[in-house]
């Protein structure tokens, strides 16, 4: 939890929890997840998508769990930044694993981009927009983050919470990152 220790004050155990708790000062929500479950959930997707999911992204699972930051955006920022589960991610590519039918507009995007350039939806940020992750490391290990194809928002996961929480909806204003 080293990398995410800002995090620990938004875990909760349930949705009764988090409903409980949030607020303007606890804006953003997680909930952890049983190691073993997770575990065989994230065996299953890899088998399913013929992948190695980033370990940057299981630890996230791990240490923190899945969730989403500004739950309750202010009306200036695009929207929520849903860290999917397992479950939702193969909702993202498997339209039978869509229990809820809400990933049409992003199921082909997600899949070309998983095809075409090696990076796995993780992260919906609207209704009709998901984040990737890199599936293979950078020349120093890292997992890149990305918007679109060749739009880098982050070196890594750990970088795009850390700016995340400092300026939600960084990377909408700047190109800064673009490759």
């Amino acid at each position: 939890m080293d990398k995410y220790h800002l995090l620990q004050q938004y875990r909760f155990d349930t949705m009764k929890d988090v409903e409980a708790n949030l607020s303007e000062e606890t804006p953003h929500f997680f909930i952890r997840q049983d190691i073993d479950v997770l575990k065989s959930e994230i065996e299953g997707l890899q088998n399913e998508l013929q992948i190695t999911i980033p370990q940057d992204l299981i630890d996230f699972w791990k240490n923190v769990g899945v969730g989403q930051f500004y739950a309750e955006p202010p009306d200036e920022y695009a929207g929520c930044y849903q860290i999917m589960s397992v479950k939702r991610i193969l909702g993202v590519y498997f339209a039978e694993a869509d229990k809820q039918h809400s990933y049409n507009t992003i199921r082909a995007d997600a899949k070309n981009f998983l095809v075409e350039y090696d990076l796995l939806a993780f992260c919906e940020f609207d209704e009709y927009s998901a984040l990737y992750i890199a599936l293979h490391p950078d020349s120093t290990g890292q997992y890149a983050v990305f918007s679109a194809p060749t739009i880098k928002i982050a070196t890594s996961l750990e970088e795009f919470v850390g700016k995340l929480l400092e300026e939600p909806d960084y990377f909408l204003e700047s190109d800064d990152f673009d490759e």
